[in-house]
Protein backbone atom coordinates (compact mmCIF):
# COMPACT_ATOMS: atom_id res chain seq x y z
CA UNK A 1 0.00 0.00 0.00
CA UNK A 2 2.70 2.11 1.06
CA UNK A 3 4.67 1.55 -2.17
CA UNK A 4 1.40 1.96 -4.17
CA UNK A 5 0.96 5.34 -2.60
CA UNK A 6 4.48 6.56 -3.60
CA UNK A 7 4.13 5.39 -7.51
CA UNK A 8 0.72 7.93 -7.16
CA UNK A 9 3.43 10.70 -5.48
CA UNK A 10 5.71 10.30 -8.24
CA UNK A 11 3.47 10.06 -11.12
CA UNK A 12 2.16 12.97 -9.87
CA UNK A 13 5.11 15.18 -9.99
CA UNK A 14 5.73 13.72 -13.53
CA UNK A 15 2.57 14.95 -14.70
CA UNK A 16 2.97 18.35 -13.36
CA UNK A 17 6.48 18.50 -15.39
CA UNK A 18 4.81 17.29 -18.43
CA UNK A 19 2.06 19.91 -18.50
CA UNK A 20 4.84 22.86 -17.35
CA UNK A 21 6.58 21.57 -20.77
CA UNK A 22 3.53 21.74 -22.67
CA UNK A 23 3.15 25.37 -21.81
CA UNK A 24 6.43 25.96 -22.07
CA UNK A 25 6.04 24.73 -25.86
CA UNK A 26 3.07 26.63 -26.48
CA UNK A 27 5.39 29.73 -25.00
CA UNK A 28 8.13 29.04 -27.92
CA UNK A 29 5.10 28.07 -30.55
CA UNK A 30 3.40 31.29 -29.81
CA UNK A 31 7.37 33.63 -30.10
CA UNK A 32 6.40 35.54 -32.85
CA UNK A 33 2.90 35.56 -32.81
CA UNK A 34 1.13 39.41 -32.01
CA UNK A 35 -0.11 40.17 -28.55
CA UNK A 36 0.73 36.86 -27.12
CA UNK A 37 2.14 36.66 -23.62
CA UNK A 38 3.99 34.53 -22.29
CA UNK A 39 2.24 31.81 -19.86
CA UNK A 40 3.49 29.99 -16.89
CA UNK A 41 2.03 26.75 -14.90
CA UNK A 42 1.62 27.26 -11.51
CA UNK A 43 1.71 24.04 -9.19
CA UNK A 44 0.34 23.17 -5.76
CA UNK A 45 0.35 20.19 -2.98
CA UNK A 46 -2.62 18.02 -3.85
CA UNK A 47 -5.21 17.16 -1.11
CA UNK A 48 -4.39 14.89 1.83
CA UNK A 49 -5.13 11.11 2.36
CA UNK A 50 -6.06 10.40 5.79
CA UNK A 51 -4.61 6.81 6.69
CA UNK A 52 -6.12 7.15 10.52
CA UNK A 53 -6.60 8.88 13.64
CA UNK A 54 -3.68 10.02 16.16
CA UNK A 55 -4.10 10.43 19.36
CA UNK A 56 -4.55 14.15 18.76
CA UNK A 57 -5.00 15.01 15.26
CA UNK A 58 -5.89 12.80 12.30
CA UNK A 59 -2.82 10.82 10.50
CA UNK A 60 -2.79 12.15 7.00
CA UNK A 61 -0.21 11.90 3.49
CA UNK A 62 0.52 14.00 0.80
CA UNK A 63 -1.25 12.77 -2.87
CA UNK A 64 2.52 14.64 -4.59
CA UNK A 65 1.47 17.62 -6.85
CA UNK A 66 -1.09 19.18 -9.32
CA UNK A 67 -1.86 22.03 -11.45
CA UNK A 68 -3.44 24.89 -9.71
CA UNK A 69 -3.56 27.29 -12.56
CA UNK A 70 -1.87 28.58 -16.22
CA UNK A 71 -1.35 32.01 -15.68
CA UNK A 72 -0.07 34.77 -17.53
CA UNK A 73 3.17 36.84 -17.04
CA UNK A 74 1.86 40.13 -17.20
CA UNK A 75 1.77 43.35 -15.16
CA UNK A 76 -1.30 45.53 -15.61
CA UNK A 77 0.22 48.77 -13.94
CA UNK A 78 2.67 48.75 -16.92
CA UNK A 79 -0.18 48.05 -19.38
CA UNK A 80 -1.66 50.92 -18.70
CA UNK A 81 1.28 53.05 -18.20
CA UNK A 82 2.15 51.91 -21.69
CA UNK A 83 -1.47 52.35 -23.41
CA UNK A 84 -0.87 55.99 -21.93
CA UNK A 85 2.23 56.53 -23.70
CA UNK A 86 0.21 54.90 -27.03
CA UNK A 87 -2.27 57.00 -27.03
CA UNK A 88 0.21 60.14 -26.68
CA UNK A 89 2.65 59.04 -29.57
CA UNK A 90 -0.35 58.40 -31.63
CA UNK A 91 -1.05 62.34 -31.43
CA UNK A 92 2.48 63.06 -31.55
CA UNK A 93 2.71 61.03 -34.63
CA UNK A 94 0.09 62.26 -36.47
CA UNK A 95 0.91 65.65 -36.32
CA UNK A 96 5.02 64.88 -37.07
CA UNK A 97 3.45 63.08 -40.15
CA UNK A 98 1.80 65.98 -41.58
CA UNK A 99 4.79 68.37 -40.84
CA UNK A 100 6.76 66.25 -42.65
CA UNK A 101 4.10 66.21 -45.58
CA UNK A 102 3.99 69.86 -45.46
CA UNK A 103 7.75 70.43 -45.72
CA UNK A 104 7.90 67.97 -48.34
CA UNK A 105 5.23 70.03 -50.29
CA UNK A 106 6.88 73.07 -49.47
CA UNK A 107 9.95 71.77 -51.00
CA UNK A 108 11.97 72.40 -47.21
CA UNK A 109 13.29 68.65 -47.67
CA UNK A 110 14.82 68.37 -51.44
CA UNK A 111 14.32 70.93 -54.13
CA UNK A 112 13.46 74.39 -54.47
CA UNK A 113 11.63 76.12 -51.66
CA UNK A 114 9.08 78.69 -52.25
CA UNK A 115 11.44 80.94 -49.61
CA UNK A 116 14.08 80.60 -52.45
CA UNK A 117 10.97 82.01 -55.20
CA UNK A 118 10.23 85.23 -53.10
CA UNK A 119 14.10 85.89 -52.64
CA UNK A 120 14.21 85.68 -56.83
CA UNK A 121 11.37 87.85 -57.11
CA UNK A 122 12.31 90.75 -54.40
CA UNK A 123 15.76 90.62 -56.67
CA UNK A 124 14.00 91.28 -59.41
CA UNK A 125 11.75 93.68 -58.58
CA UNK A 126 15.12 95.78 -56.98
CA UNK A 127 17.14 95.22 -60.16
CA UNK A 128 13.39 96.86 -61.67
CA UNK A 129 13.51 99.55 -59.30
CA UNK A 130 16.83 101.16 -60.24
CA UNK A 131 16.17 100.60 -64.20
CA UNK A 132 12.43 100.71 -65.10
CA UNK A 133 12.68 101.30 -68.35
CA UNK A 134 15.29 98.29 -68.99
CA UNK A 135 13.62 95.64 -71.09
CA UNK A 136 15.91 93.11 -70.07
CA UNK A 137 15.33 93.71 -65.67
CA UNK A 138 11.46 93.73 -66.90
CA UNK A 139 11.49 90.34 -68.40
CA UNK A 140 13.76 89.14 -65.69
CA UNK A 141 10.90 90.55 -63.25
CA UNK A 142 8.18 89.24 -65.75
CA UNK A 143 9.86 85.80 -65.49
CA UNK A 144 10.07 85.66 -61.42
CA UNK A 145 6.55 86.81 -60.94
CA UNK A 146 5.40 84.13 -62.98
CA UNK A 147 7.55 81.21 -61.34
CA UNK A 148 6.93 82.69 -58.08
CA UNK A 149 2.54 82.48 -58.91
CA UNK A 150 3.19 79.14 -60.58
CA UNK A 151 4.61 77.64 -57.48
CA UNK A 152 2.49 79.52 -55.48
CA UNK A 153 -0.42 77.80 -56.71
CA UNK A 154 1.08 74.66 -57.13
CA UNK A 155 1.61 74.48 -53.47
CA UNK A 156 -1.70 75.61 -52.52
CA UNK A 157 -3.30 72.85 -54.52
CA UNK A 158 -1.05 70.00 -53.16
CA UNK A 159 -1.62 71.71 -49.34
CA UNK A 160 -5.43 71.18 -50.32
CA UNK A 161 -5.14 67.84 -51.80
CA UNK A 162 -3.00 66.65 -48.19
CA UNK A 163 -6.04 68.20 -46.75
CA UNK A 164 -8.47 66.14 -48.11
CA UNK A 165 -6.39 62.99 -48.09
CA UNK A 166 -6.17 63.68 -43.79
CA UNK A 167 -9.68 63.63 -43.89
CA UNK A 168 -9.97 60.57 -45.55
CA UNK A 169 -7.60 59.24 -42.78
CA UNK A 170 -10.10 60.12 -40.13
CA UNK A 171 -12.76 58.46 -41.97
CA UNK A 172 -10.83 55.51 -41.32
CA UNK A 173 -9.65 56.21 -38.18
CA UNK A 174 -13.35 56.05 -36.61
CA UNK A 175 -14.17 52.96 -38.47
CA UNK A 176 -11.20 51.23 -36.72
CA UNK A 177 -12.67 52.31 -33.45
CA UNK A 178 -15.84 51.27 -33.76
CA UNK A 179 -14.41 48.02 -34.81
CA UNK A 180 -11.97 47.72 -32.60
CA UNK A 181 -14.18 48.23 -29.94
CA UNK A 182 -17.11 45.92 -31.60
CA UNK A 183 -14.04 43.38 -31.32
CA UNK A 184 -13.14 43.57 -27.92
CA UNK A 185 -17.01 43.34 -26.84
CA UNK A 186 -17.16 39.39 -28.77
CA UNK A 187 -13.86 38.88 -26.36
CA UNK A 188 -15.33 39.94 -23.43
CA UNK A 189 -18.33 37.37 -24.23
CA UNK A 190 -15.71 34.94 -25.11
CA UNK A 191 -13.91 35.29 -21.86
CA UNK A 192 -16.82 35.72 -19.80
CA UNK A 193 -18.28 32.55 -21.10
CA UNK A 194 -14.86 29.99 -20.91
CA UNK A 195 -14.05 31.51 -17.88
CA UNK A 196 -17.44 31.69 -15.83
CA UNK A 197 -16.36 27.58 -15.26
CA UNK A 198 -13.14 28.23 -13.40
CA UNK A 199 -10.78 28.41 -15.98
CA UNK A 200 -7.97 30.88 -17.76
CA UNK A 201 -8.91 32.18 -21.32
CA UNK A 202 -5.67 33.62 -21.37
CA UNK A 203 -5.07 33.28 -25.22
CA UNK A 204 -8.93 34.98 -25.18
CA UNK A 205 -6.82 38.08 -23.48
CA UNK A 206 -4.35 37.90 -25.14
CA UNK A 207 -6.34 39.01 -28.49
CA UNK A 208 -8.32 41.29 -26.49
CA UNK A 209 -5.29 43.19 -25.46
CA UNK A 210 -3.97 43.19 -28.52
CA UNK A 211 -7.14 45.16 -29.64
CA UNK A 212 -6.60 47.13 -26.63
CA UNK A 213 -3.28 48.04 -27.23
CA UNK A 214 -4.51 49.38 -31.20
CA UNK A 215 -7.42 51.48 -29.55
CA UNK A 216 -5.43 53.26 -26.85
CA UNK A 217 -3.22 54.71 -29.66
CA UNK A 218 -6.20 56.03 -31.63
CA UNK A 219 -8.18 57.58 -29.14
CA UNK A 220 -7.63 58.16 -25.14
CA UNK A 221 -9.13 55.66 -23.02
CA UNK A 222 -9.64 54.62 -19.30
CA UNK A 223 -11.07 51.26 -18.23
CA UNK A 224 -11.31 48.91 -15.89
CA UNK A 225 -12.20 44.90 -15.82
CA UNK A 226 -15.40 43.70 -13.78
CA UNK A 227 -15.78 40.88 -11.99
CA UNK A 228 -16.85 38.34 -14.23
CA UNK A 229 -13.78 39.54 -16.89
CA UNK A 230 -15.23 41.91 -19.15
CA UNK A 231 -13.57 45.26 -20.20
CA UNK A 232 -15.77 48.19 -19.78
CA UNK A 233 -14.24 51.41 -21.60
CA UNK A 234 -14.33 54.94 -21.32
CA UNK A 235 -13.10 57.19 -24.30
CA UNK A 236 -13.18 60.87 -24.34
CA UNK A 237 -15.24 60.86 -21.11
CA UNK A 238 -18.10 58.90 -22.42
CA UNK A 239 -18.81 55.84 -22.17
CA UNK A 240 -17.79 53.38 -25.04
CA UNK A 241 -18.05 49.91 -23.72
CA UNK A 242 -20.12 48.87 -20.89
CA UNK A 243 -21.03 44.97 -20.30
CA UNK A 244 -23.35 44.17 -23.86
CA UNK A 245 -23.61 47.86 -24.57
CA UNK A 246 -21.31 49.08 -27.31
CA UNK A 247 -21.51 52.86 -28.51
CA UNK A 248 -20.41 54.01 -31.87
CA UNK A 249 -18.59 57.50 -33.11
CA UNK A 250 -20.46 58.02 -36.89
CA UNK A 251 -19.22 61.41 -38.89
CA UNK A 252 -20.82 64.86 -39.50
CA UNK A 253 -19.78 67.57 -41.49
CA UNK A 254 -17.87 69.86 -39.36
CA UNK A 255 -19.75 73.13 -40.78
CA UNK A 256 -22.44 73.40 -43.50
CA UNK A 257 -20.96 73.24 -46.33
CA UNK A 258 -17.54 71.37 -45.91
CA UNK A 259 -16.41 68.98 -47.03
CA UNK A 260 -14.75 67.98 -43.69
CA UNK A 261 -16.11 65.74 -41.40
CA UNK A 262 -15.81 65.43 -37.20
CA UNK A 263 -16.82 62.74 -35.13
CA UNK A 264 -19.61 62.71 -33.30
CA UNK A 265 -21.31 60.03 -30.96
CA UNK A 266 -24.20 58.34 -32.17
CA UNK A 267 -25.93 57.60 -29.24
CA UNK A 268 -25.91 61.26 -27.98
CA UNK A 269 -25.02 63.20 -31.03
CA UNK A 270 -22.46 65.02 -28.97
CA UNK A 271 -18.98 65.80 -30.27
CA UNK A 272 -16.18 63.62 -29.45
CA UNK A 273 -13.69 66.01 -29.14
CA UNK A 274 -14.01 70.06 -27.77
CA UNK A 275 -11.71 71.56 -30.49
CA UNK A 276 -11.80 75.07 -28.28
CA UNK A 277 -10.03 73.45 -25.37
CA UNK A 278 -6.39 73.76 -25.04
CA UNK A 279 -4.60 70.89 -25.54
CA UNK A 280 -0.77 69.89 -24.51
CA UNK A 281 0.67 67.41 -22.07
CA UNK A 282 0.32 69.96 -18.95
CA UNK A 283 -3.67 69.59 -19.85
CA UNK A 284 -2.98 65.65 -20.45
CA UNK A 285 -5.65 65.54 -23.27
CA UNK A 286 -3.07 65.26 -25.76
CA UNK A 287 -4.13 61.99 -26.88
CA UNK A 288 -4.77 59.45 -29.47
CA UNK A 289 -4.14 59.63 -33.26
CA UNK A 290 -7.76 60.72 -34.48
CA UNK A 291 -7.14 64.01 -32.30
CA UNK A 292 -3.83 64.44 -33.90
CA UNK A 293 -5.35 63.91 -37.19
CA UNK A 294 -8.35 66.43 -36.62
CA UNK A 295 -5.71 69.48 -35.29
CA UNK A 296 -3.39 68.27 -38.31
CA UNK A 297 -6.17 68.64 -40.95
CA UNK A 298 -8.04 71.80 -39.63
CA UNK A 299 -11.73 72.78 -39.59
CA UNK A 300 -11.50 75.44 -42.57
CA UNK A 301 -10.50 74.14 -46.56
CA UNK A 302 -7.35 75.61 -48.08
CA UNK A 303 -8.94 78.38 -51.15
CA UNK A 304 -5.91 79.84 -52.62
CA UNK A 305 -8.26 81.68 -55.19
Amino acid sequence: MASMGSLIRAASGLAASQNGLYVTGHNLANVNTPGYVRQQSMQQESNYLTIGQGKRDLLTVGLGVEISQIRQIRDSFLDRNFRTEAGRYGFYDAQAQAIDEIEAILGEIHGETIAASINDLWDALNELSKNPSGQETRGIFIQSAAIFINKANHIAEQLEEYQHNLNNQIREQVNRINDLTAEIQEWNEKIAYYEASGDHANDFRDARNLALDELSQLIDIQYHEDKIGRINIIAEGHTLLSGNYVSKIKLEQATPKNPFVKPVWADTDTDVFNMNKPVGAYYENDMGKLKGLLYARGDKTGNHT
